[in-house]
């Protein structure tokens, strides 16, 4: 009341993109409607988000503007910046004890201990890592191989929920076709990152994902694999894999993965096939 500082939380950009990129745009309007042009500077707003859909330059330039904050030329967020990006720092150990035992886990302290004994720390570093951690501790009563805990990571991470699965079709087949095409680019490239689709957003060190993935990918496609578990943040506007372990386990990665070391000029990845990559092999062996 008064002069004090009031405090907004907006949960979330993805959810309000579901249906048309714009709903979010529309939502900041009656945010800002609703608080009035006389109190908002002093609104203090949260904004959540997945990586993957928070467009570095456009969605920064619409926020800053609904809110009478003026643009900027520098898209990378300072400590003095409007607009300040941060993300979820990775859970400790005593945390992912903490909510293991919170998800039913009735021996929490024998979980974190296989978690050392598999050296499987970086399949822990978010909340949904351990949910999905869990889920095979709960079935199977323990934590199995690494082989078994990067295969089941990787099936869980390339799921949606339902009511994202019904505006972002993309199968669990095609999902996985898409994420090994992606592995493959970057080892072929030697780059570890993807760019967050945004036409106006430039990032010359990382790599275009629709560019990489098959020809028949429509940018829908590439936005809901993108928006998968699987990937996370890597810098301000890009993404990369959560885990590293994968590009090991997968057949037709490890072809890539022995082929000679020489990185191409450009990334050509947009023509591989299973053909094309037992070719690649063959010529490097």
């Amino acid at each position: 009341m008064g002069g004090e500082t009031a405090f907004f939380f907006l949960d979330s950009v993805d959810e309000a993109k579901i249906r048309r990129q714009t709903d979010f745009y529309a939502a900041l309007d009656k945010v800002v409607a609703g608080i009035g042009e006389l109190a908002i500077g002093r609104a203090c707003v949260f904004i959540s988000s997945r990586i993957s859909e928070w467009q570095p330059e456009t969605d920064l330039h619409e926020v800053l503007s609904h809110f009478s904050i003026g643009s900027r030329a520098d898209s990378s967020p300072t400590e003095d910046a409007p607009i300040r990006v941060v993300q979820i720092m990775p859970l400790d150990r005593g945390r992912v004890r903490t909510f293991a035992e919170r998800r039913g886990i009735g021996n929490p302290d024998r979980f974190v201990e296989e978690l050392d004994n598999r050296y499987a720390w970086e399949f822990a570093r978010r909340p949904v890592d351990v949910i999905d951690l869990v889920e095979f501790w709960m079935e199977h009563g323990r934590l199995g191989s690494l082989t078994e805990i990067i295969e089941h990571d990787v099936t869980m991470k390339l799921r949606e929920t339902t009511q994202r699965r019904t505006n972002f079709p993309l199968s669990e087949a095609k999902a996985r076709e898409g994420a090994e095409a992606l592995a493959i680019a970057t080892i072929l490239c030697k780059r570890q990152q993807f760019k967050v689709p945004d036409d106006a957003y430039k990032a010359s060190d990382a790599l275009d994902a629709a560019i990489c993935l098959p020809a028949d990918w429509v940018p829908a496609h590439v936005a809901a694999l993108l928006s998968r578990p699987l990937f996370d943040s890597a810098t301000y506007g890009q993404v990369r894999f959560t885990i590293g372990g994968w590009l090991s386990t997968s057949p037709l990665v490890g072809f890539a993965a022995a082929c000679p070391k020489a990185a191409p000029p450009t990334c050509y990845v947009r023509s591989c096939s299973r053909q094309f990559m037992a070719f690649l092999y063959r010529e490097g062996a």
